[in-house]
């Protein structure tokens, strides 16, 4: 497991963007409810915007998401790209 290995220090004020895959919506929602949580525990600064992607967001006969799909990928991480431009304006290093 991933979270395992990881420390406060590598995500302490960061901003994390969250994505779950599942059989539906509920599963994925609870899955991303529950990293929310865990993720403040790292002191990780967890963007509002959140995806679940179902079994019907693939294109299972070339192994791609369908394009609606894909559209809101790219502004998930448009919109966590933009936290971490804000937070590189906000952190100042201690001396």
């Amino acid at each position: 497991n991933t979270l395992d290995y990881l420390t406060r220090e590598e995500l302490n004020h960061k901003p994390v963007a969250l994505l779950a895959t599942a059989g539906g919506g509920k599963g994925g929602i609870n899955c991303l409810n529950n990293m929310r949580t865990v993720m403040r525990g790292f002191y990780a600064n967890v963007i509002p915007k959140q995806i679940i992607l179902d079994p019907d967001c693939f294109d299972y006969e070339d192994g791609t998401l369908l394009e609606e799909s894909r559209d809101l990928v790219a502004k998930l991480v448009d919109e966590l790209n933009m936290y971490v431009k804000m937070s590189h304006t906000l952190i100042v290093p201690r001396e």
